[in-house]
């Protein structure tokens, strides 16, 4: 069982879809479940700063449809993380047209609009990150806004 947080309520949602991780399970389950004007993903362990939450919604207010944070130091990774973490983004990006930015999870705020076009697709086994970047690059919306520079772990 997994608790997803949707809008200011949280529920608990069975996470157990045989083809997705349960952190996929959980922020499918949110996105589904979704009912408010800004959505926020982030790990509930928070390995992502809650701090910069405050700063993600004044850039969704000034008009941002999405907003991520990008990892500055990863000097807490190991060395085989940040090297595999490197070659993926380098492999995936050679190779797509669609280019994943680096060093971006899955801690973002997104409108409403965008929630509603993740809803639209529903592959079974997810890469979110790719639809997250998907639905930025291809639909008319006000570019990103990343974090990045207030995001030190």
């Amino acid at each position: 069982m997994v608790t997803a947080y949707v809008s200011n309520k949280s529920a608990a949602i069975p996470a157990q879809s045989p083809t997705l991780s349960p952190t996929l399970s959980a922020i499918t389950a949110g996105l589904d479940n979704f009912s408010a004007d800004i959505a926020i993903i982030m790990d509930s362990d928070l390995q992502d700063p809650p701090k910069l939450i405050s700063e993600m919604l004044q850039q969704i207010q000034k008009g941002y449809e999405v907003v991520t944070a990008t990892r500055t130091d990863r000097s807490k990774d190991s060395y085989f993380k940040r090297t595999t973490a490197k070659w993926f983004y380098k492999v995936h990006n050679s190779f797509s047209e669609i280019q994943i930015p680096e060093n971006v999870g899955d801690f973002r705020a997104m409108t409403s609009q965008v929630v509603q076009e993740i809803r639209r697709l529903r592959e079974n086994n997810r890469f979110m990150k790719g639809i997250f970047t998907w639905v930025v690059e291809k639909l008319p919306f006000k570019p990103n806004w990343h974090a990045n520079k207030l995001y030190r772990l």
